[in-house]
């Protein structure tokens, strides 16, 4: 029986935590991105190393490690291929009552808070991790030669297809 990602397990308590560092490890996979919507992202398989350096009883420090690979579709030849993740970031997080400094890289929440649910801040940093343009080229591999040459047969090249926007526009009129 396979076991269903819970968003709760991604719940970090802070309060009653000494100063220093705690780490924690969690697996992000397909469970975990299909509870958000609107996601690009179908298959990965990530390791996350995060820890939490308790600064001051108001500061802390978290830093999201990933590890693994993520499943893509090559934008030119639509294989997939899996691309390797090695990826750091980092957020502050800030316990007082007033929000007046707003920053991308700092979390502020209120001093009646005892704990944090990260799962939002792995989806962004996962979903920030998709290059803009997903080519096999990414990982030292050539696309696929028979997809290319069956959408080169499919692609407007050939000088009789191609029309001039004026020409398209006369067209339409007439």
């Amino acid at each position: 029986m396979k076991k269903r990602v819970d968003l709760a397990n991604f719940d970090i308590k802070f309060v009653g935590l000494n100063l220093g560092k705690h780490d924690f490890q969690f697996k992000i996979d397909s469970e975990f991105i299909s509870k958000f919507q609107d996601t690009l992202i179908e298959k990965l398989d990530l390791t996350l190393n995060f820890t939490l350096d308790k600064q001051t009883e108001s500061l802390y420090l978290l830093d999201f490690n990933f590890t693994g690979s993520i499943e893509l579709e090559c934008d030119r030849c639509l294989q997939d291929f899996s691309y390797p993740v090695k990826q750091n970031n980092r957020l502050i997080l800030k316990v007082e009552n007033a929000q007046d400094n707003l920053n991308d890289d700092m979390i502020f929440i209120s001093s009646n808070d005892i704990k944090i649910n990260i799962a939002e801040y792995i989806y962004e940093f996962v979903s920030l991790i998709v290059p803009m343009k997903k080519t096999c080229e990414l990982i030292s591999k050539q696309c696929d030669k028979e997809m290319l040459k069956l959408l080169n047969n499919y692609s407007i090249q050939s000088g009789n297809n191609i029309h001039k926007p004026e020409e398209e526009w006369n067209m339409l009129k007439n």
